[in-house]
């Protein structure tokens, strides 16, 4: 978990495109990545925000089981930090 030094609402005022993902994971939550670009409509900017959400400690990504062929998918969940930062996100919208 990384500390926020700054008032939370300023940090996600400046960071817009973090605030609409974690409001998007909470709502889907886990998601899938593809499914999670899709929501967002963003594949090349929206992973850029995935990877700087994980490495601050928002969000968590494990990978799960592969049914069939291909890839296991990555499913990503919040994090209580992540959590708590939705909320304030969400509550900015209205």
């Amino acid at each position: 978990m990384t500390p926020i030094s700054v008032d939370e609402k300023e940090y996600l005022k400046c960071n817009q495109a973090l605030a609409r993902l974690l409001v998007v994971v909470t709502d889907n939550q886990p998601v899938s990545t593809r499914h999670l670009l899709q929501l967002l409509k963003s594949t090349g900017y929206g992973q850029t925000t995935l990877r700087m959400a994980e490495k601050k400690g928002f969000i968590t990504r494990k990978r799960q089981k592969s049914g069939s062929v291909g890839q296991p998918a990555k499913m990503i969940t919040l994090t209580a930090e992540g959590r708590r930062l939705a909320t304030i996100a969400r509550s900015m919208k209205r």
